[in-house]
């Protein structure tokens, strides 16, 4: 599908930051990058203390529009999530969280998008990544690139079908889903439980090819909380019990 920038609907890329100096101008050149035609990057930056709003000035002359706020306290991960798509403008058709230490390639939204318009109950599209620069078997049938909700679940708690919920296209139609979008009782998959609570009633689309790559390193949630704690562990517990019985009811 071609989209030119009269055409193309507008995409909003949301990067909450804290203290993100080490990765952010890699991050937000990312953004920069990016081949398609109709974007805006919102940065919401929660009361860094590092260098961090300095990195977020350099781009404000880019030719991706930035919208730039700072909270005036540090606020939890989730709650700063959920003011930053408070900041998507109401013209924008699809979101998606771009964290402050990832990077999309070049041609990520465009493929993304394009992918989404092609099928209206598409409500999810996400794509295969490299983490730490290592390529991932995200296990999707690769003959096929949109999945009904259902199966999308049934798939993904089998372990026949990997979601990174880092790199999720979704529509802005969809914040109203819950309220607020990201919820602050599921520890630290409240991005996975988003993903999940969109698919049983739509589809997710899904590209073979990695557009992407998350870094896991000592800084962030994962490493620094997760699992430490083996919190993830916990986290599946509350995500199977939300969501597993729409995937197996009807089985």
């Amino acid at each position: 599908m071609l989209l030119d920038a009269k055409t193309a609907p507008l995409v909003a890329i949301v990067t909450p930051v804290y203290n993100g100096a080490e990765f952010l101008a890699e991050t937000m050149e990312s953004v920069q990058a990016q081949t398609y035609p109709n974007l805006v990057h919102i940065v919401l930056d929660n009361a860094s203390t590092d260098a961090t709003p300095e990195i977020i000035a350099r781009f404000k002359a880019g030719r991706v529009p930035l919208v730039t706020a700072r909270n005036p306290t540090l606020l939890s991960m989730d709650q700063n999530w959920n003011a930053a798509l408070a900041l998507i403008p109401g013209e924008a058709k699809y979101f998606r969280i771009l964290c402050a230490d990832d990077v999309i390639f070049p041609e990520t939204t465009l493929r993304m998008v394009a992918l989404a318009e092609s099928d209206p109950a598409i409500a999810v599209v996400t794509t295969a990544l490299l983490r730490n620069d290592q390529e991932e078997d995200f296990r999707w049938p690769r003959d096929r690139t949109v999945f009904d909700g259902v199966e999308a679940l049934r798939r993904y708690f089998t372990i026949q079908g990997t979601i990174e919920a880092r790199q999720a296209l979704m529509r802005t139609r969809d914040l109203a889903s819950a309220a607020p979008f990201f919820d602050l009782n599921v520890g630290h998959s409240s991005d996975i439980d988003a993903v999940l609570r969109l698919l049983a009633p739509g589809r997710l689309g899904f590209l073979h090819e990695p557009l992407g790559m998350v870094r896991e390193h000592e800084g962030n949630a994962s490493s620094a909380e997760m699992r430490p704690t083996h919190a993830h562990f916990n986290d599946w517990l509350i995500t199977l019990r939300r969501h597993a019985p729409r995937a197996f009811d009807a089985s």
